[in-house]
């Protein structure tokens, strides 16, 4: 495994096709020379601690790059820079790509809007928050002086169920900064402390039970905490899914204070609830009626979670089945012409370790024989059904919920306006 920075002599390799650096820990900053080989197809320097910015010089980026079989597609033009440390924000420079097929920059320290060149002949984004003006207040539908289990609650009605309460503080000088601390069943929790967003977290396929910790800032008087909680089903559960606990139930939620040690225990104060986001009440994903919503044009936002994005495509002509593939966004739902064609969550991967490069069946069965697919998702390609689509070709809406803040939205989808992939087309390819 490399642990040194990338070395600067790899500029010199004019020849250079491919190169895949991931999975390594490698560190420092990406050199300006390796973005301008000329002949590069792949660059993958994912799953390392690189920081710094994307080399935003005027450079090649893949400019020879040419569209070959549509139906090997995915294989092809890679630049992966995702699960790293880079910041600023991306280069307006990366618009003068001719084709890059995979172009991935999630789960870095990015800012700013997507530049304007990955827009062009590319979909048109608008988007909106979800309003949490009234959670982050502490406002819900009803009280109780426990923590409730999740599923009980929303009875089928939402993935999500707010947790909210109020926290008094006399002592600032023991109390400004603490640990917030939340026991959960899963599968997911987001925390907001006086309207500040605190961040996400979750389980594992193996273990959805977890501890949530995150440094928070208090002030003297009244505080509020905001949890949302969200479920998502698994297909190991079967039909014992609704038997297992969900949520923050019983807890223990507790703040610690830094300087101290001393312990809050929140678990019995009086919590608020609300089932389910306001944008999904209000139907946001559903385009056909009047929902009141005020949707941004201008300068898209990347990484802000619980955000809605919406676009317009015409319908692919033909007869053959169509996928689109979400590789690249965060977590969250899709919804076209407002029916949904499901949850998703690209960046939740497998273990990249276990998978052997040759696969042997032979003697005693076991489950990890012959694994495959490991350090990449469960499933990015998601169909899209004709039934779901208008007929001659006219303009079809497309809705994403974002749950934790999609990277690069537009130009994940610029390769869903040029491709449209040909499902049966895939899959006859040997």
């Amino acid at each position: 495994m490399l642990a040194e920075n990338i070395p600067m002599e790899l500029g010199d390799c004019v020849s250079l096709t491919t190169l895949d650096l991931g999975n390594n820990q490698l560190n420092g900053s990406i050199p300006d020379k390796l973005v301008e080989l000329s002949e590069l197809r792949c660059l993958v320097l994912s799953h390392n601690y690189l920081s710094g910015s994307i080399p935003s010089k005027e450079s090649l980026y893949f400019r020879q790059l040419t569209v070959p079989d549509l139906s090997f597609v995915q294989h092809l033009g890679v630049f992966d820079l995702s699960h790293n440390r880079l910041s600023g924000t991306i280069p307006y420079e990366l618009g003068s790509c001719v084709v890059v097929v995979d172009l991935l920059l999630s789960n870095n320290m990015l800012s700013g809007s997507i530049p304007r060149s990955l827009s062009r002949n590319s979909l048109i984004w608008t988007w909106a928050s979800d309003p949490v003006e009234d959670t982050l207040q502490a406002i819900g539908t009803f009280n109780a002086s426990q923590l409730l289990e999740q599923k009980s609650v929303t009875v089928d009605a939402s993935d999500y169920l707010w947790y909210m309460t109020k926290v008094f503080i006399n002592e600032t000088s023991t109390w400004s900064n603490a640990t917030l601390q939340v026991n959960t069943s899963g599968h997911v929790l987001h925390a907001y402390v006086n309207g500040q967003y605190i961040g996400p977290q979750w389980g594992t396929y193996d273990n959805l039970r977890f501890t949530y910790e995150k440094i928070v800032s208090l002030k003297q008087g009244t505080n509020i905490i905001s949890l949302l909680s969200g479920t998502v089903g698994h297909a190991h559960y079967g039909a014992s899914f609704d038997m297992k606990e969900t949520g923050i139930v019983g807890g223990p939620v507790k703040l610690i204070a830094t300087s101290s040690g001393n312990t809050m225990d929140l678990s019995k104060s009086s919590w608020s609830y609300k089932v389910g986001l306001n944008g999904e009440a209000r139907r946001f994903y559903d385009s056909k009626i009047k929902n009141g919503v005020q949707w941004n044009i201008n300068n898209v936002v990347i990484g802000k979670p619980l955000t809605w994005y919406k676009t317009t495509f015409k319908t692919p002509e033909g007869k053959d089945s169509v996928v689109v593939d979400f590789i690249g966004l965060t977590k969250g739902h899709a919804w076209v012409n407002g029916q949904s064609i499901r949850r998703y969550w690209p960046t939740m991967v497998a273990d990249k370790n276990g998978c052997d490069i040759k696969c042997d069946y032979r003697g005693n069965y076991g489950a990890d024989k012959c694994l495959s697919g490991c350090g990449e998702p469960s499933q990015r390609f998601y169909h899209v059904p004709r039934s779901f689509l208008n007929n001659d070709t006219k303009s079809n809406t497309l809705v994403l919920f974002e749950e934790m803040g999609g990277t690069l939205l537009m130009c994940l989808f610029k390769q869903l306006q040029l491709i449209l992939y040909v499902q049966e087309q895939i899959m006859e390819k040997p």
